[in-house]
């Protein structure tokens, strides 16, 4: 379940045999409604591993945004003033 979040910056470690170029979108999502509070697409053309900024989520409700979200590298997405109301019941 994840945790009411105001303004933090965030780390995201993809598992060991997971690459970033295999992710086309990362979102705050809730399985029992099956909505998405806030999503951002990856674009096609990013190449790993220097670091590069892509956008905020966006669509959001249940008081999920961020500011920029920055791809660190092949393993790391870093969401930073990352923003969720815990309200959610399917985390």
């Amino acid at each position: 379940m994840l945790s009411q979040y105001y303004n933090k910056d965030i780390a995201i470690n993809l598992p060991d045999r997971k690459k970033l170029t295999e992710v086309k979108w990362l979102a705050v999502y809730d399985i029992s409604s099956q909505k998405a509070f806030g999503d951002v697409y990856i674009p096609e053309e990013f190449e790993p591993p220097k670091t590069q900024r892509i956008s905020k989520f966006s669509k959001t409700c249940k008081g999920v945004s961020s500011d920029l979200i920055e791809i660190v590298d092949s393993k790391t997405i870093r969401i930073k003033g990352f923003s969720y109301d815990g309200t959610g019941k399917g985390f």
